[in-house]
């Protein structure tokens, strides 16, 4: 019984690994003309490693 419990755990936290492992955050911009894609583009400028944390930060300032 134990080793079954160690082994479901390990299991379940492969899992849960794995899934945090493939979270990624995909931004597209389709604003109505080249002009202002390129303004959005140079406001938020590469999203580098930013999680959706921080870009979440940095969409409150950018509403205000």
């Amino acid at each position: 019984m134990k080793l079954f419990r160690l082994f479901s755990s390990v299991f379940l936290m492969t899992m849960s690994a794995a899934a945090l492992a493939q979270a990624r955050l995909d931004v597209r911009i389709k604003p109505a003309n080249p002009q202002l894609k390129a303004n959005v583009e140079g406001y938020v400028g590469d999203l580098g490693e930013r999680d959706a944390q921080a870009l979440r930060n940095f969409s409150l300032g950018a509403e205000q």
